[in-house]
């Protein structure tokens, strides 16, 4: 058995560990709460992007025809391109250099 003295040390050691242990808790989740709203808050204001890159759709053969309800539908909540370029007229040199960002003869 203790005495009284060293119980009421050992309580108040453990009261103090006790307050330590829930103020460092709460500060971890404060800490862990504000860096998740900010993650949230940069993630809502990153643009949405989505890109649809797609082959053999020239006039000649009626390419787009089969695109028409789909081009439609991008075009009326999106943007859609009417004048663009690439760097190569063949379509495995221009993705390339389209995800790349390098010219065809670089990749």
């Amino acid at each position: 058995f203790m005495p009284a003295k060293q119980k009421v040390k050992l309580f108040r050691l453990v009261l103090v560990i006790a307050i330590v242990f829930v103020i460092i808790m709460f500060s971890f989740n404060t800490v862990v709460a504000l860096l998740l709203s900010t993650y949230v808050a940069n993630a809502a204001k990153q643009p949405n992007i989505v890109f649809v890159l797609t082959d053999d759709q020239d006039v000649e053969i009626d390419g787009q025809v089969p695109i028409k309800k789909i081009r439609n539908l991008v075009g009326q909540a999106g943007i859609t391109f009417q004048n663009m370029f690439v760097s190569s007229p063949l379509c495995c040199p221009s993705r390339s250099s389209i995800i790349t960002g390098k010219y065809v003869h670089n990749h």
